[in-house]
């Protein structure tokens, strides 16, 4: 039914550019403002649906007016929400997040909400069953593991945004153990396997079930290891306006790569254009490109090689 159903983080975000970050107990002059759905799993999602492919969000969301927005953009960027229950008098999750015009580096604050855990009705498992994809964050660990498990029953392939650990890094493992692509920022590895050789602990990481495990590391690239070896894999070279959902996106785009059956190679180079893209504009959503725009700029911009630097 779907190419990929998200399960996780449904954020409104606040977004507020400053020609500097401030010092405590300062003030600063905001320089552009927007409001934008955000969230892991939800940006990946409506990165999906830009570039074409199917996708729908499980979850649950308050009735207020974070709510509401969250809720019609998500129908605005064509993410089916029919798994989307809207809970009377719950409270959403917010963001508030700085990002400096000087360096394009963004501080988030965020609160959480106040939601329930996921209910996996009939409905919600219907439509993980089928899926290609189950994307999740964990953020509501407690949610994610749901998903994943209703996943795993049906057989369908699990893809996680590494960037949650829990205080009990075991209940972090168990979720690793039933995912299928793991995408981490660059603390998760060492977090989650006590490891701070980065090679060591994507195969420590994948080790535990994974069969693809990448960590992303900005403008330094991305590290993968598909089971053989390990390659690094280069950035675009640009000068970013905001590289809010800049992880977020590259997830999405990399789900799209491997739902068309691209190469692993092939995958994180459209998943690195497409966040470049991303990061050109103020917020994780606004500048999330379609396909014809990803294939011009892979197209007009170089892009660096590949090394292999273990197996």
């Amino acid at each position: 039914m779907f190419d990929v159903i998200g399960v996780g983080h449904a954020c409104y975000d606040n977004l507020c550019t400053v020609p500097v970050y401030p010092r405590e107990d300062t003030a600063s002059r905001i320089v552009a403002w927007d409001e934008q759905g955000g969230g892991a799993a939800s940006q990946a999602l409506v990165t999906l649906a830009r570039l074409g492919a199917s996708t729908a969000y499980a979850g649950n969301l308050g009735d207020d007016r974070a709510g509401q927005f969250l809720l019609a953009d998500y129908q605005k960027e064509k993410v089916n929400t029919e798994c989307v229950k809207v809970i009377k008098g719950a409270v959403s999750s917010t963001s508030f997040i700085l990002i400096s015009q000087e360096t394009g580096q963004r501080t988030i604050f965020y609160y959480p909400g106040k939601l329930p855990v996921l209910d996996i009705e009939k409905a919600t498992e219907a439509f993980i069953g089928q899926s290609s994809y189950l994307h999740l964050d964990a953020v509501d660990y407690d949610s994610a593991l749901k998903a994943a498990e209703t996943a795993r029953r049906h057989h369908v392939k699990t893809s996680l945004d590494g960037c949650e650990v829990r205080d009990d890094v075991s209940q972090t493992i168990r979720l690793i153990t039933l995912t299928d692509v793991l995408i981490t920022n660059q603390t998760y590895p060492e977090k989650v396997t006590g490891c701070s050789c980065l090679p060591d602990a994507l195969k420590k990481l994948a080790a535990m079930g994974p069969q693809i495990v990448i960590t992303t590391c900005g403008a330094d690239g991305a590290f993968c290891y598909d089971g053989s070896r390990i390659v690094h894999y280069p950035a675009y070279d640009i000068r970013p306006v905001d590289s809010t959902g800049a992880g977020d996106s590259f997830h999405g785009a990399f789900l799209f790569g491997l739902v068309n059956h691209y190469s692993i190679e092939r995958c994180v180079q459209f998943a690195s254009a497409v966040s470049a893209i991303n990061c050109m504009t103020l917020g994780g959503r606004a500048g999330l490109p379609t396909l014809d725009e990803v294939f011009r700029y892979m197209e007009s911009h170089p892009y660096g090689r590949s090394k292999v630097i273990a197996c």
